[in-house]
């Protein structure tokens, strides 16, 4: 409507105005920030993974993730996958042969769960435990964002399905109380008495007698306006879970500076552009 007032007519295909109001596919742990579509990939869609052939192709994944099970095996699929859920191989004899297993460790697993869910337990009758790959959902969620397929045997999405039993251990997913989802390497805005500052969280701090959890916190430094600064030299601070107003969208400049449905006051928004130590430099 804005593009048509401003110049009487506005066309299907217009590729000034779908860069303008592009959606974030979702935040790249690896660059940061927050990944938009690109117009290449909406005029001739391309799965995730190219030309080279979809991200997941040739593979096997057990999926174990109870009500989500059905779109994300749509999902991977989609991806070029071959997905094996607990309906697939109920029945079956002898084990399974999957080059990994994906679980939702943030709702399903230890220490977030004093028994395994039956969707799990059941799954993992079938799977070689000791030679599987076992990771977190993030795993495939990242690999997707990132459009490649990212290494099965990665630190960070690993999990294990045996509780250690510790009071105060590090966990790398939580689920709240509003149903989300919080990730380390998520960008946040919390509350620091009257104030609203931003931050990425580094660690969660899961601590089993507490009611929530304790997060470490890198600020992100806010010029009061669009701006946040995004750098290794930012101070950390520790908060604690209820003290998380929402999560942020941190931009590239070069996908701020197109975007076209930024509100006007900038106190309102929860998309910002990131500032790292090299654009601040420059300035």
């Amino acid at each position: 409507e804005e593009k048509y007032e401003e110049e009487g007519e506005v066309r299907v295909f217009d590729s000034s105005l779908y860069t303008r109001h592009r959606l974030p596919t979702g935040l790249d742990l690896f660059k940061r920030s927050y990944t938009l579509q690109r117009a290449s990939h909406a005029r001739d869609w391309v799965r995730p993974g190219g030309t080279d052939g979809d991200i997941f192709e040739g593979m096997t994944i057990g999926l174990a993730l109870g009500a989500e099970e059905k779109m994300w095996k749509m999902t991977l699929e989609a991806c070029g996958a071959t997905v094996r859920v607990l309906s697939d191989i109920r029945g079956g004899k002898g084990q399974v042969d999957v080059d990994c297993c994906l679980f939702n460790a943030a709702s399903d697993l230890p220490p977030h769960v004093i028994s395994l869910p039956l969707h799990v337990t059941k799954l993992v009758e079938f799977i070689d435990q000791t030679t599987t790959p076992l990771l977190d959902l993030a795993w495939a969620h990242q690999s997707i964002i990132q459009r490649k397929c990212l290494p099965l045997d990665s630190e960070r999405f690993t999990v294990s399905l045996k509780d250690n039993m510790c009071n105060l251990c590090k966990v790398n997913s939580i689920k709240r109380k509003n149903g989300g989802r919080l990730e380390t390497g998520d960008i946040i805005q919390f509350s620091r008495g009257k104030n609203v500052s931003y931050g990425r969280i580094v660690n969660i701090l899961w601590e089993r007698q507490a009611k929530g959890c304790k997060l470490e916190i890198q600020l992100l430094e806010s010029d009061g306006g669009y701006d946040l600064i995004d750098c290794e030299s930012c101070p950390l601070m520790t908060i604690d879970e209820a003290s998380i107003q929402g999560q942020v969208v941190l931009l590239s400049a070069r996908d701020f500076m197109k975007l076209g449905y930024l509100p006007k006051n900038s106190a309102q928004s929860n998309i910002f552009n990131r500032v790292s130590e090299a654009n601040q430099s420059q300035i």
